[in-house]
Formats: C-alpha cells, sequence, structure tokens
C-alpha cells in the first residue's frame, strides 16, 4: 500500500461461507483517521450485480419478465431502448454506449459491450415497477433480508464519521461526495462484510425463485479478448469469459466464479467468488491505485490471476516501469 499510494483498504476473504475481515491503512490522508471494519467505501461499478439481485427478486416474484421489453413497464419510453429487454440490459448486449444514450442504436447482434447507462435505465424499470425510489426498493428488498446494515445508494447521516474519502493517483485527499441521487451503476456505499453477505447470497440464490437464481450465474453472452466497450468495434478474438445477469463469469479449474470490478477515478474496488461461496474475495481502496495491488492480492486468496484483469488490460501492478 505505500509503495503503491494507497491510503487505506477494506478487504473480506470468503472460506467455506464464513467471511473475514480486515482493514488497514487511513481513510482519509488528511485527517489520519484509520480504516476500520466500520468504515464505508464507495463501491462504484460491484453495484451493479447488487441491482442485478434486486431485478431477480422482481423476476421472482413474476413483477418482470427479464424477456420482456421494457417499454412493458414505460410506456413513456419512445427513444429506441423500449425495445430492449432487461436481461439484455444485465448481459451488457443492449448496444448502449457506456455513459449516455446519444447515437444508441441496437446492435442487431448478440454481443457484450459494458455499459452503465443500460444499468441506469434498468434502474428506472425498477422504480416504476416497485413504485419505490430504487433506495428505497433495495433497502426493504436486498439490505434489510440480508443484513447489510451499513449499505445504502445514497449518503447517509451516519456516513459524517464512517466514509472513506477518495485519493487521487498521488494520494492526494479528493474529498468525499454526499450521494443525494441514487444511480444504481455507480451509487452504492458500503463495507467489505456487508458486500461478502451480499455475494454469498445471491450465488446461493437466497430469496430467489430457483429457476431464477441459476440464471444470475448462467453465461448469456462470451466476452471478447481486451474489449470492454465494443460497440464500434471489429469483432475480437472470444475469451474464456462470460457475462451473466449482472456479473462476469470465468472457469478455473472446474470451478466457476462470479466476479466485477469498481473504479471512479478515486475510489476502486474489486469481487470475486467461487459458485458455491466456498471461496471469495472482496477488496474496497479509496484510492486511484488501488487495482495496482488489488490483483496481487486476489490472486493470493485466489491462488490464481483473479478474472477480468487479463481481459480488461486496464490496469497494471503498482511495479510496472511505466506506471
Amino acid at each position: 500500500m505505500d509503495d503503491a499510494l494507497v491510503p487505506g483498504l477494506q478487504i473480506a476473504v470468503i472460506k467455506n461461507g464464513r467471511v473475514q475481515v480486515q482493514s488497514f491503512g487511513v481513510a482519509d490522508v488528511q485527517s489520519g483517521a484509520r480504516v476500520t471494519e466500520n468504515t464505508v467505501f464507495v463501491a462504484v461499478s460491484i453495484g451493479k450485480p447488487v441491482l442485478a439481485y434486486g431485478v431477480l427478486k422482481l423476476a421472482s416474484e413474476g413483477r418482470i419478465d427479464l424477456g420482456e421489453p421494457i417499454g412493458t413497464y414505460l410506456p413513456g419510453q419512445k427513444d429506441g431502448t423500449e425495445k430492449l429487454t432487461a436481461r439484455q440490459l444485465l448481459s451488457h448486449t443492449s448496444g448502449l454506449p457506456p455513459d449516455s444514450r446519444e447515437g444508441f442504436e441496437p446492435l442487431g447482434e448478440r454481443r457484450f459491450s459494458y455499459s452503465g447507462e443500460g444499468i441506469n435505465l434498468l434502474q428506472q424499470v425498477v422504480e416504476k415497477i416497485s413504485g419505490q425510489p430504487l433506495h428505497d426498493y433495495m433497502s426493504a428488498t436486498v439490505f434489510g433480508p440480508l443484513g447489510m446494515r451499513s449499505s445504502s445508494f445514497v449518503w447517509r447521516d451516519d456516513y459524517a464519521a464512517r466514509k472513506a474519502f477518495g485519493h487521487s493517483f498521488t494520494r492526494a485527499s479528493a474529498a468525499r461526495n454526499r450521494i443525494t441521487q441514487a444511480r444504481a451503476a455507480s451509487s452504492l456505499e458500503t463495507t467489505a462484510e456487508d458486500y461478502a453477505r451480499f455475494l454469498i447470497a445471491a450465488v446461493e440464490g437466497k430469496g430467489l425463485k430457483p429457476s431464477i437464481a441459476r440464471q444470475f450465474l448462467q453465461p448469456q453472452v462470451r466476452l471478447e479478448e481486451g474489449c470492454v466497450v465494443c460497440v464500434g468495434r471489429p469483432r475480437g478474438k472470444p475469451s474464456n469469459l462470460y457475462w451473466g445477469l449482472g456479473i462476469g463469469l470465468a472457469n478455473e479449474g472446474g470451478r466457476t466464479f462470479a466476479w466485477h470490478w469498481g473504479d471512479n477515478n478515486t475510489m476502486q474496488s474489486y469481487a470475486a467468488i467461487q459458485s458455491d461461496a466456498r471461496l471469495g474475495v472482496i477488496i474496497l481502496t479509496n484510492s486511484a491505485n488501488g487495482h495496482s495491488i488489488a490483483r496481487g492480492i486476489a490472486a493470493k486468496i485466489l491462488g490464481f490471476d483473479p478474472p477480468g484483469y487479463a481481459w480488461s488490460a486496464a490496469y497494471g501492478s503498482y511495479t510496472d516501469p511505466d506506471r
């Protein structure tokens, strides 16, 4: 952490369904406040699988059909996205750009292209069906039942004493946001322990209809090597990775692992879990350099190169000469 200029880190290790949490460093370089097990981090994109679980809860209750056009639930939607399905949005096969709907054109072919905008669009569907703001729905349906006592998609008053500050590549404090508007793609605030509770429940299908639960870890589309945002790019070589309903999938030694990463330039996160919940890791950092050490840490715990890093090729180690 010192060499990579990562001020603070929180980690949860899952072994045989049990969770062990450890914390290191400081939550804010200016105050020197230590990271503890209760420190809350912005989890960024690893919040997307949490939204997926919330959608699967609706599907289990028969309130949404994953294969039905979302225009069924958003009758006022008339920008072309009304023909997309929840399945397409969760598996990133919608063809939507990463952060907007500008220039959207249906792909016309089944192909992965990562889109946070697709997840935020699905948030609108969830809010319409549930009749609640996203945070209220997720609190009642996911956070409460799973015992995720520190998690929220919006700012909570107790975060004033608990939430970590983000930090730049140079370890300078980048302050912290008081998130007032929930964004399913990026605004989850949580602890490593809370997120471990979620991952275990998700892969075990807790609270889900069995036929729906199986689909969470069912490959929906094969990823292309080195291609995260693929719209407008020629097809690449197929990788050995897939995407399920809201989460990446990898096979290692006959074992299936679900995984995801997060990055907002001042906080970075990584999570992976074996499909039977026997092994997993969650790493939350308050640094733009977090992934430069998270890959190595996760590798020691999992026993192999953690899925996603080699595929995206976006994050090098802090020991790389070019960093």
